[in-house]
């Protein structure tokens, strides 16, 4: 199966490269957020040859792809200019941003920030999986190569912040340097330093709460509103 075909297949059956507001993908689905869902043919999508169903959930319309989905989510993104969200001016109409509700919003954010993450997790967690069947055929788990492999299968976790600003920045329409840049500053040494202190810090004179950022998913919940917001102020 061509991928790259397939890419080009779909652009004109989703309405183009204009009506594509967001699109990401996980392990096996492009996630498409469209700007009009009327010029949508998913009929003509779902008899696509390399498209093996099309869901519609969660605020998404995902086409199932299969494990070669990165292969056609580049051919889009390369189409629609090497990024894979709309500038603010660009995006869907008031009238259907009306016509989403708010359960259907707010499933939209996790999902469009977390999916970007999947393939680095299962990607630690597959390494961790080897790491353990090493160790019962005999690798020392005191031994640099353990530590070294064992480091490499925990980035993912611990640089959660940093992935999640990533899928955030997409979602709120951010620069994803930038919105990174800023997880990274929950991660520095120096934050890190005063946490492991637990000694009272204050920015300006307003009390600062110490919170360990790295490998947690509810602290790294947080970084999202840190980053809109903080990105919000630098725009304005």
């Amino acid at each position: 199966m061509d991928y790259k075909k397939l890419g080009y297949d779909l652009l004109p059956l989703v309405g183009g490269v204009d009506n594509i507001s967001k699109l990401t993908h996980c392990a096996t689905r492009l996630r498409f957020e469209f700007c009009d869902r009327s010029k949508v043919d998913k009929t003509a999508i779902e008899n696509t040859p390399g498209v093996i169903s099309v869901v519609e959930k969660g605020g998404q319309f995902q086409v199932v792809v299969g494990n070669d989905v990165p292969i056609t989510y580049r051919v889009l993104s390369n189409e629609m200019g090497g990024t894979a969200a709309k500038s603010s001016s660009e995006s869907s109409s008031d009238d259907e941003k009306e016509k989403s509700g708010i359960i259907t919003n707010i499933i939209s954010v996790i999902s469009t920030t977390f999916t970007p993450v999947i393939p680095a997790l299962i990607g630690g967690g597959m390494i961790k999986a080897v790491l353990s069947i090493l160790v019962l055929c005999g690798l020392d788990d005191s031994s640099s190569t353990y530590a070294i492999l064992n480091l490499i299968s925990d980035a993912a976790f611990y640089f959660m912040p940093v992935l999640l600003a990533y899928g955030a920045a997409i979602k709120f329409e951010c620069n994803p340097v930038l919105a990174m840049t800023l997880a990274c500053a929950l991660l520095h040494p120096t934050w890190t330093g005063m946490v492991s202190a637990g000694e009272g810090v204050d920015f300006f004179h307003i009390p600062v709460q110490l919170v360990d950022y790295s490998n947690s998913f509810s602290s790294s919940l947080q970084v999202l509103f840190y980053i809109t917001f903080s990105y919000k102020i630098v725009s304005f």
